[in-house]
């Protein structure tokens, strides 16, 4: 979410250069306007006369300003480039962080995998454990004195034996 808000921000970003860069151009200004005239005459005297005069007068104006030295505007212009470097550093740290974040899911997905194919494997084995338990207990033959028993065993003899001399 935050690295998409950050794409969206980069172009606004960029556009700062050029907007810097403007201040230090030479601003060109074309004006242009037509004039109609368009005159009747009469003059009295002797003998009168009528004259018209109909005239279509365009006009053009160029005009050029180039600020010879402009601090500010060259301070703008540095600052703008840093702000689009800045953004784009901050633009690419975004994607290397969806990079690592899309890496960590995945690799998280599987461990996961492995983990429950892991405790399949060791519920089988313990199953196979339990019934390998089963088989040798119901198969074995009855167990013969154990050593505590036959301690127990040989103690009493003894006694007996102390006893009857």
């Amino acid at each position: 979410m935050q690295s998409m808000l950050i794409a969206r921000k980069l172009p606004r970003s960029q556009e700062k250069l050029p907007q810097g860069l403007s201040g230090l151009l030479p601003a060109v200004t074309l004006s242009g306007n037509t004039q109609y005239n368009d005159r009747d005459l009469q003059f009295r005297g002797a003998a009168p006369m009528q004259a018209a005069l109909r005239a279509l007068i365009p006009t053009a104006l160029t005009s050029l300003r180039r600020t010879a030295v402009s601090l500010s505007e060259w301070i703008t212009y540095q600052q703008a480039k840093n702000q689009v470097s800045q953004a784009e550093a901050v633009f690419l740290q975004a994607n290397q962080d969806l990079i690592v974040r899309v890496a960590q899911a995945y690799f998280d997905v599987l461990l996961a995998e492995n983990n429950v194919t892991l405790a399949a494997a060791q519920k089988a084995a313990f199953a196979e454990q339990l019934a390998q338990a089963k088989r040798n207990f119901e198969s074995a033959p009855p167990p013969s004195l154990t050593p505590m028993t036959r301690r127990l065993g040989t103690t009493s003899r003894i006694r007996r034996n102390r006893g009857a001399k």
